[in-house]
């Protein structure tokens, strides 16, 4: 069973309009919660963004948008 990250970023690569577990979001929300998922500054953060429900991450995305702006437009591998 995929967990929510895998299914957001399975969203993001097809960059399509979709449901993960009840929270409906496009494809450049699912890449802008990968990219927070992937920042460097996150990787102590990353085992409670992997328990995280789909709402709570757009929420959680919400917040740090202002904080990580410049790194969105660029997908952090």
């Amino acid at each position: 069973m995929k967990t929510t990250i895998e299914k957001i970023e399975t969203l993001a690569k097809a960059d399509r309009y979709g449901k993960v577990d009840g929270t409906y979001m496009n494809g450049e929300t699912a890449k802008e919660i990968m990219t927070i998922f992937n920042h460097p500054k996150m990787n102590s953060h990353r085992k409670d963004m992997e328990t995280m429900k789909a709402h709570e991450l757009v929420g959680l995305t919400i917040r740090l948008y202002s904080f990580l702006k410049p790194v969105f437009g660029k997908v952090i591998k």
